[in-house]
């Protein structure tokens, strides 16, 4: 079989969707599959020099080609972000990450969601396969597209193998080498955008105790987002006690490092439909605390904290109880560690050939 795949996202800087693509790609090229994979890039702007410095020398069965050679080129095409070739008709994948821009679409900016509904429409024209990435964005497909239950999947991701437990003491050592950070901090990573809910976070860490703030400065990692303002209005007027700061975009070394030195993790997004920066923090044994919303319990399991992300009062006392109860934390580390030991892109990559192996 030959199988097309999209993977511009996988160009760095990548976020999400673009971690995904770079990762699935991966470790289908390691898998070492009989079947043929064809790489191609449908954003114009994105070259195959580009892709080829991404993913590194290829084994035989895998290729890369251009976008225009696809139509006879390909059996099955798969397209993990939102972007399906145009006029393609054949078997189709589609990643559906999630229906947040349907199910919150105050959160998305107008180019945002004609992009990902354009490409909602092209999957149903196709009559799509939808890999999902979690049960719960199963569930909203079903519902909310009306897709039949055998054209949909549930396909968990995986974690980079850099993600993983390391010495608490040498990680906060590099930190506070390369980023000045101190020691004793609370972390959550996120792009600045409404759904990640960081506002609400901010709040509620100006409610601690004014010596459990004087203690753990509060680490916002992540790029800049949009639709933010709030944030930062909030950030320029608060006059509480305790560090607040904005990390911006980091690399994946220092963000494995943050995840090992945090003495709590905490995720309060409003809407997810996987969450891996959750299981990236489970990985290096951070103790977690987490939304109770969307997937994020589906990935945390027993492994962190569950809050309601609209009430401060929640998310304080599970930030809280993280830093002043030392058993707890202890507990949380060593669950955090066995939950994300069920998740592998090994695993994903070998579920999605099975996927393209039905379909053809």
């Amino acid at each position: 079989m030959r199988i097309g795949i999209d993977i511009t996202k996988a160009l760095p800087p990548r976020d999400g969707i673009g971690n995904y693509t770079f990762h699935l790609a991966r470790a289908l090229i390691g898998l070492g599959c009989d079947h043929e994979l064809r790489f191609c890039a449908l954003a114009p702007q994105a070259s195959l020099a580009q892709l080829r410095a991404v993913l590194g020398e290829l084994p035989p069965n895998c290729s890369f080609v251009e976008t225009a050679s696809l139509g006879d080129a390909i059996d099955l095409f798969h397209a993990p972000s939102w972007d399906v070739p145009f006029g393609y008709r054949g078997p189709l994948v589609l990643t559906c990450h999630d229906l947040t821009f349907l199910t919150h679409p105050d959160f998305h900016l107008v180019d945002n969601k004609i992009h990902c509904v354009r490409a909602i429409v092209e999957a149903m024209v196709n009559e799509a396969h939808f890999l999902c990435v979690s049960r719960h964005t199963r569930n909203q497909v079903l519902r909310r597209l009306e897709v039949p239950e055998e054209r949909t999947a549930v396909i968990y991701e995986g974690y980079d193998s850099i993600f993983g437990p390391g010495d608490r003491n040498a990680a906060a050592k590099r930190l506070r080498d390369r980023l000045d950070i101190r020691d004793s901090f609370i972390l959550s990573v996120g792009s600045l955008e409404p759904r990640k809910n960081l506002l609400r976070l901010v709040k509620a860490y100006d409610g601690l105790p004014v010596q459990i703030r004087r203690e753990y400065d509060l680490l916002l990692a992540g790029p800049p987002g949009w639709r933010n303002e709030d944030l930062h209005e909030h950030l320029r007027g608060r006059n509480a006690s305790g560090n607040v700061r904005l990390l911006g975009y980091v690399d994946v070394e220092d963000q494995a490092d943050l995840y090992r030195a945090a003495s709590a993790f905490v995720y309060p997004s409003l809407a997810e439909g996987f969450g891996l920066p959750v299981l990236e923090a489970l990985a290096c044994g951070a103790p977690v605390a987490v939304s109770a919303a969307s997937s994020l319990p589906e990935v945390a399991g027993d492994a962190a904290l569950l809050f309601d992300p609209e009430r401060e009062e929640e998310i304080r006392e599970a930030i809280r109880r993280l830093l002043v109860e030392p058993d707890l934390a202890s507990e949380m580390r060593e669950r955090a560690v066995e939950r994300a030991s069920r998740f592998s892109w090994q695993r994903a990559a070998s579920e999605t050939v099975a996927l393209y192996e039905t379909l053809v």
